[in-house]
Protein backbone atom coordinates (compact mmCIF):
# COMPACT_ATOMS: atom_id res chain seq x y z
CA UNK A 1 0.00 0.00 0.00
CA UNK A 2 1.23 3.35 -0.83
CA UNK A 3 0.81 6.14 1.77
CA UNK A 4 -0.45 9.26 0.30
CA UNK A 5 1.17 12.55 1.45
CA UNK A 6 -0.62 15.66 2.34
CA UNK A 7 0.45 18.52 2.80
CA UNK A 8 0.60 20.44 6.47
CA UNK A 9 -2.76 22.51 5.39
CA UNK A 10 -4.38 19.69 4.42
CA UNK A 11 -3.50 17.90 6.83
CA UNK A 12 -4.57 20.48 9.23
CA UNK A 13 -7.92 20.78 7.30
CA UNK A 14 -8.86 17.39 7.65
CA UNK A 15 -7.54 17.03 11.70
CA UNK A 16 -10.04 19.91 12.13
CA UNK A 17 -13.01 18.34 10.48
CA UNK A 18 -12.67 15.08 12.16
CA UNK A 19 -12.22 16.77 15.53
CA UNK A 20 -16.15 18.57 14.49
CA UNK A 21 -17.80 16.25 13.31
CA UNK A 22 -17.76 13.59 15.59
CA UNK A 23 -19.25 16.00 18.67
CA UNK A 24 -21.83 17.46 16.07
CA UNK A 25 -22.89 13.86 15.30
CA UNK A 26 -23.11 13.29 19.12
CA UNK A 27 -25.25 16.14 19.43
CA UNK A 28 -27.74 15.16 17.07
CA UNK A 29 -27.79 11.82 17.79
CA UNK A 30 -28.38 12.24 21.90
CA UNK A 31 -30.13 15.75 21.70
CA UNK A 32 -31.71 17.00 18.59
CA UNK A 33 -33.48 13.67 17.45
CA UNK A 34 -34.68 12.64 20.35
CA UNK A 35 -36.41 16.18 20.88
CA UNK A 36 -37.71 15.65 17.22
CA UNK A 37 -38.93 12.10 18.34
CA UNK A 38 -40.63 13.96 21.22
CA UNK A 39 -42.89 16.00 19.11
CA UNK A 40 -43.51 13.53 16.55
CA UNK A 41 -44.87 11.13 19.43
CA UNK A 42 -46.94 14.05 20.78
CA UNK A 43 -48.91 14.27 18.10
CA UNK A 44 -50.25 10.73 18.33
CA UNK A 45 -52.33 8.63 20.00
CA UNK A 46 -49.71 5.42 21.04
CA UNK A 47 -49.65 3.61 24.26
CA UNK A 48 -46.00 2.38 23.18
CA UNK A 49 -47.13 -1.19 22.16
CA UNK A 50 -49.11 -1.65 19.04
CA UNK A 51 -46.78 -1.32 15.90
CA UNK A 52 -48.88 1.66 13.93
CA UNK A 53 -49.85 4.88 16.14
CA UNK A 54 -53.07 6.74 15.78
CA UNK A 55 -52.33 10.25 14.55
CA UNK A 56 -54.59 12.94 16.22
CA UNK A 57 -52.67 16.14 15.60
CA UNK A 58 -52.46 19.10 18.57
CA UNK A 59 -55.72 16.95 19.86
CA UNK A 60 -53.66 16.18 22.85
CA UNK A 61 -52.03 19.52 23.62
CA UNK A 62 -56.01 21.02 23.14
CA UNK A 63 -56.66 18.18 25.90
CA UNK A 64 -53.89 19.57 28.51
CA UNK A 65 -53.86 23.12 28.03
CA UNK A 66 -57.95 23.36 28.33
CA UNK A 67 -58.60 20.29 30.85
CA UNK A 68 -58.76 22.67 34.61
CA UNK A 69 -57.18 19.25 36.01
CA UNK A 70 -53.73 19.51 34.22
CA UNK A 71 -53.58 22.92 36.59
CA UNK A 72 -54.67 21.83 40.17
CA UNK A 73 -52.51 21.72 42.28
Amino acid sequence: MHKIKLNQNTEKKLLIFLFTIIPVALLLLFSYYPLIKMFQYSLTDWNGITPNPKFVGADNYRTVLTNPNYFAV
